[in-house]
């Protein structure tokens, strides 16, 4: 009895194995991504290793192992064809003639991650349940749709985790692009949200053992998380390389210095915009104080505003308020001219507003001068009316 068992096991290996090697073909020239390296304890920058430390994903970049290809493309092959309701938690599958077990369970134990307690499951659902422009407008810190926001619009703290995030927890094809998945992982890890790294990297995992036929091309996706595929099987047998089979090394994730650039030039853009036209409103401020001040003539600045003409006449009794005066600016116009056109049209709509209310006031007065209360309420039928009533 125990031969016979011992027999159909070994049929059940054999044939597995002989799927697996047809499959190996659709996996063999496919491309693979490595999971990047991070030295924690290096100089922080940027500020991106302390959000991948607030995230909890300190072991999905620091305990990372050399692997060997052949091996993982195998461990692909293996894999099942399909997904069904059994191999959503877990499978068996046979590498090189010894049978494993891999689970959201065993990558866990792998990089020593605990199970979320309920607070945790609560706290992922609820930026589960965030839109797309919610983290769209959460990554760019600007109203921008998900569809067309890259690298180039974000922090270099936020770029850097997007890039880091295509290598080792949602990699797809171009690291430059900002999927869904990935902008809701990065907002996770800035608020400090644990997420199940085991079930995210098995259901990616399995996603890709499934072969894509779209008008008979042939799967080309590329393969992903290497180094912990690799080690999850090591801890259940030390498989060995063959012969000129090579192990590829760990490599260090380098921040490219370009990250960030169009940011911080926007956000140093906009400092100076904001200064020069705190200059030109004390400017402003200064020229308007001097009432009798002779009419200068006006000279258009590059940004296209025209600065406010004095009154030759005296002040007096009243009250002279300088609206200035706006111009288009001309083309081309760069981003510091805009925002001064913008902030001088502010100052010009506030001025508006102060002499509305000026108005307001000083026809009023008028109204109590020329209509004294009791004629005016003896002249009114309505208030007549109202009494008698």
């Amino acid at each position: 009895m125990a031969e016979g068992s011992s027999t159909r096991v070994t049929r059940k290996l054999v044939n597995a194995e002989l799927v697996a090697e047809h499959r190996y073909e659709s996996f063999s020239s496919r491309e693979i991504i490595p999971e990047r390296s991070v030295d924690l304890n290096a100089e922080d920058t940027w500020g991106f290793f302390d959000i991948i430390k607030k995230g909890h994903l300190e072991r999905t970049v620091t305990t990372l192992v050399g692997y060997i290809p052949e091996i993982v493309k195998e461990f692909y092959a293996a894999l099942p064809r399909e997904i069904t309701r059994a191999s959503k938690d877990r499978v068996e599958l046979t590498v090189r003639g010894h049978m494993f077990d891999f689970s959201p369970t065993k990558i866990n134990e792998y990089l020593n991650l605990m199970p979320l307690s309920e607070e945790e499951v609560k706290a992922d659902e609820m930026a589960d349940a965030l839109t797309i422009d919610e983290l769209a407008e959460f990554l760019a810190e600007v109203t921008l749709s998900l569809r067309n926001l890259t690298t180039r619009y974000l922090s270099p703290c936020k770029a850097a985790l997007v890039i880091l995030s295509a290598y080792n927890w949602v990699p797809p094809s171009h690291k430059n692009v900002v999927s869904a998945d990935r902008a809701r992982l990065i907002y996770k890890m800035f608020h400090g949200i644990r997420i199940d790294v085991g079930e995210m990297f098995y259901a990616h995992i399995l996603n890709l053992a499934v072969l894509q036929k779209e008008g008979g091309k042939k799967d080309m996706r590329w393969l992903i998380l290497p180094r912990t595929i690799f080690g999850v099987l090591q801890t259940q047998f030390e498989l060995e390389r063959k012969p000129r089979e090579k192990l590829s090394p760990i490599i260090p994730y380098k921040k490219d210095s370009r990250l960030g650039e169009i940011y911080l030039k926007n956000q140093e853009v906009e400092r100076e915009a904001a200064k020069k036209a705190q200059r030109q409103a004390k400017k402003k401020g200064k020229s308007a104080s001097t009432s009798t001040a002779s009419p200068s003539s006006e000279r258009t600045a590059p940004s296209g505003y025209v600065p406010s003409r004095q009154s030759p006449r005296a002040a007096g009794k009243f009250q002279i308020i300088h609206l200035g005066s706006i111009a288009a600016p001309g083309q081309p116009i760069d981003a510091e001219e805009a925002k001064l056109v913008l902030d001088t049209t502010s100052e010009a709509i506030q001025q508006l507003a102060t002499v509305m209310q000026t108005l307001t006031s000083v026809v009023g007065q008028i109204a109590s001068m020329m209509f004294p209360r009791g004629e005016e309420e003896a002249d009114d039928p309505q208030k007549q009316d109202d009494q008698g009533n």
